[in-house]
């Protein structure tokens, strides 16, 4: 009987780690819940390698760009983990409801990230790739600026936000009518007056009209350096491959190639431009995006091995 269960034991192992599967991962952070969907390659183990991949701003990781890319990854027999940032929610899956008082930070992702590459590092992950759409391709240059975490091997930018405009006073002003520096001047006497957390009802913050934001968080929010808007001016400073995935007709973030050219060496720093795609590259062109991103992974694990 010993011998029957030890050959059942082993068929199952075999089994499970000659097949793909996807399982939803939680941990806890904070008194909340963080989850994310784990992906594994037919014939793969986690240890492999993972492809950790962020969703764009106020966004989940089963949007549609999310979702392509974990399974074209899988597809070419590469791993990935899609995070759900909690943006200050417990267990949060679907886009942020913007009637929930945000007292979240861009920041907080560095901490949420930490968490997710450390499990994998428990897991006996040493080759991690950072893949960002969006705002979240600023925040994985921010990370990596900040961390230089030698577990994370490159990163792929989808992209990203060069125009430095999302916390802009000009473009406050053209999408909500309203002066940011008047709000941002109330959000600052509440800090000065040790009501950091206080919420300033019917505000105008990010994606989020008439909403209620603690003032700590819109500061953070509309006063962060320019460097963060402008992810170009992260790559100096980063010292692993980076692929830019650029949109020919990008709607949010026209000028990416104009912005990224003078750093691409085709060394270090690569660039692609998908054409005729928009700035979530649906479609078809969700299809050249992620098949750039796969094949700039599938050359650093050659180059790696």
């Amino acid at each position: 009987m010993k011998a029957i269960s030890n050959i059942l034991i082993s068929a199952l192992f075999f089994f499970i780690s000659s097949s793909s599967f996807a399982e939803e991962v939680t941990l806890p952070f904070n008194n909340l819940t963080l989850n994310a969907n784990l992906e594994i390659a037919e014939g793969k183990t986690i240890s492999d390698g993972v492809v950790l991949i962020m969703h764009s701003f106020l966004a989940h990781n089963r949007m549609e760009i999310i979702k392509a890319s974990q399974d074209a990854f899988l597809e070419n027999e590469q791993n990935s983990l899609a995070i759900n940032l909690s943006l200050g929610v417990d267990n949060r899956h679907g886009n942020y409801d913007c009637f929930i008082p945000i007292r979240f930070k861009l920041s907080d992702a560095i901490a949420e990230l930490d968490i997710w590459i450390n499990w994998l590092s428990r897991k006996g992950v040493e080759k991690i790739v950072l893949m960002g759409h969006s705002i979240s391709s600023n925040q994985i240059l921010n990370y990596m600026a900040k961390r230089n975490n030698p577990s994370v091997t490159g990163l792929v930018l989808l992209a990203p936000n060069t125009r430095g405009t999302a916390s802009s006073p000009a473009r406050y002003k053209e999408t909500y009518g309203t002066l940011l520096s008047e709000v941002l001047e109330r959000a600052k006497l509440l800090i000065a007056d040790g009501k950091k957390d206080q919420l300033m009802k019917e505000v105008d913050w990010g994606f989020c009209p008439k909403t209620s934001v603690s003032a700590d968080a819109f500061v953070a929010f509309y006063k962060r350096k320019k460097e963060f808007w402008n992810a170009h001016l992260y790559l100096p400073q980063i010292n692993v491959p980076v692929l830019i995935v650029a949109a020919s007709h990008d709607e949010h973030q026209p000028n990416i190639d104009k912005y990224m050219k003078p750093y691409v060496d085709d060394k270090r720093i690569f660039l692609t431009i998908v054409e005729g795609a928009g700035h979530f590259f649906r479609d078809l062109n969700i299809e050249d995006a992620v098949e750039a991103a796969v094949e700039f992974v599938d050359n650093l694990e050659t180059t790696s091995s």
